[in-house]
């Protein structure tokens, strides 16, 4: 008995201390610098909304108060006053390329990329914030992929959505997130999915083009 009561006391912490887990958000598009005493070496660039994981650990260097965070895989540096911090936001539920545990669906994709044009819709998704696309995943200078769903269709902003064709073609989970819409996509519920991506060649993609399965947990 008292062994079961300490396995559900670790499980009870450890869901404690993941949702307790910070996170640093860029206020504006803020440098990720790989020491505080070298500021003038960037690594990286936190686009403004993004965010990167926040140890706690802070350093005052002259005027300035530095934070330690990880981000894309290694330790950085950027300036307290450059970033909020706040709980994390809840990481995809999918790991693993067949997304298995979930709702499908089956699409047609379409791919779109961050553009003035009417058509494209500009830089910002539904709420104002930066459009993040494929390629920029995949280099690892973006937290998600944004894509575009009916918003009349019951899914929430920011939901997860896993797309084994995609997983296979890359070799590796991709974390899309449901942020945007459009007019196109009005009443097409599930069966429809815009996939944004960084220029108008990318978007001819036959994959992104093809029949997609969607999986939402």
């Amino acid at each position: 008995m008292a062994r079961w009561i300490i396995v559900v006391f670790l499980v009870h912490l450890l869901v404690a201390i993941t949702e307790a887990a910070e996170c640093a958000c860029a206020i504006n598009d803020t440098p990720i610098h790989a020491s505080y005493r070298k500021p003038s070496y960037s690594q990286y660039t936190l686009a403004t909304g993004d965010c990167a994981s926040f140890h706690g650990h802070d350093v005052k260097e002259g005027e300035l108060t530095w934070l330690q965070i990880t981000y894309n895989g290694q330790i950085g540096w950027v300036i307290k006053d450059d970033v909020k911090t706040s709980a994390c936001k809840r990481a995809s539920p999918f790991h693993d390329q067949n997304c298995s545990g979930g709702h499908k669906y089956s699409a047609t994709g379409t791919g779109y990329y961050p553009s003035n044009d009417p058509i494209e819709g500009g830089f910002v998704d539904m709420r104002g914030h930066p459009l993040h696309t494929l390629q920029a995943y995949l280099a690892g200078h973006a937290p998600f992929v944004s894509v575009a769903m009916d918003n009349h269709a019951g899914i929430a902003y920011g939901s997860h959505v896993c797309i084994p064709e995609m997983n296979h073609k890359y070799n590796r989970v991709i974390d899309f997130q449901v942020v945007d819409t459009g007019s196109a996509f009005t009443g097409k519920g599930h069966s429809r999915i815009d996939i944004c991506v960084a220029t108008r060649s990318d978007s001819y993609d036959n994959t992104i083009n093809g029949h997609l399965t969607l999986v939402f947990q």
